[in-house]
């Protein structure tokens, strides 16, 4: 081929038509600019093709590590709340165990976010080309913190108030529980003890100490610290669901964009 162009060239230039020689000079120099273009269409389209790829890839890994987000905040979510429902039964009923227990955990989110991390650092966002998705993304540091500061207002008011409160005035040995598994087992025995029995007539090791129990329940301070966790956990759980509401949204984006 570059041989014939080049023949061709020559017999023009031995004609010494001036004219001739621009028109076939002008077509060359067409030709090559139609070759380049091309090529660089072709190269745009293999580029197009590799994002493609790597942006199937991206929400491949999102949806895994959101799903495991979800998890996370719904597992924190029914701690809260039996947290709650453990407030109010010993705000309302003389019994403590498994109850008090429960109010003692700290419950905090551990968000995945390694996927996340890689997207926002690396520039690769441009690549999720849905702009709901991408911008959940961008604000997810400020979405999940919400959360997080709750958690650790939570943590902290307990860590400094009703456990050092509880720590400085009650043995806490005998307000020991077993696991939740344990919980009906700690009923019976609950009911056997207000019937008339006590403690030391049931061989078990998941009986706490009655009069210490008493003491706890009515005490007033204890049952200001009860009510104010309760609040916590609550404020937290409502912030909680608002972040479990955009990453189910998230994910339905992302399972729409997988197919």
């Amino acid at each position: 081929m570059l041989q014939l162009f080049r023949r061709l060239r020559f017999k023009i230039i031995l004609t010494g038509n001036n004219l001739k020689y621009l028109k076939y000079a002008f077509g060359e120099i067409l030709l090559v600019v139609i070759g380049i273009l091309i090529a660089l269409q072709v190269n745009n389209w293999n580029e197009e093709r590799k994002n493609r790829i790597l942006g199937q890839i991206l929400l491949a890994k999102l949806k895994k590590e959101y799903n495991e987000n979800l998890e996370e905040i719904n597992s924190k979510i029914l701690i809260r709340k039996r947290m709650m429902s453990s407030i109010e039964y010993l705000l309302t009923y003389p019994s403590i165990l498994v109850h008090v227990r429960r109010t003692t955990v700290r419950p905090t989110m551990d968000p995945v976010e390694g996927v996340t991390s890689v997207i926002l650092n690396s520039g690769q966002l441009s690549l999720i080309k849905n702009e709901k998705l991408a911008l959940f993304l961008s604000n997810w540091t400020g979405l999940r913190n919400k959360v997080i500061e709750e958690e650790q207002d939570m943590v902290l008011y307990t860590t400094q108030n009703y456990y050092t409160y509880r720590i400085h005035n009650y043995n806490l040995f005998y307000l020991q529980s077993a696991s939740e598994n344990d919980l009906a087992e700690l009923y019976s025995i609950n009911q056997k003890i207000q019937a008339g029995g006590t403690p030391e007539h049931f061989e078990t090791s998941l009986v706490s100490s009655a009069e210490e129990c008493k003491r706890y329940l009515t005490d007033k301070v204890v049952r200001n610290y009860l009510l104010r966790l309760y609040k916590s956990c609550n404020t937290t759980n409502n912030q909680s669901l608002g972040l479990k509401s955009e990453i189910e949204n998230a994910l339905i984006i992302i399972d729409q964009e997988m197919e």
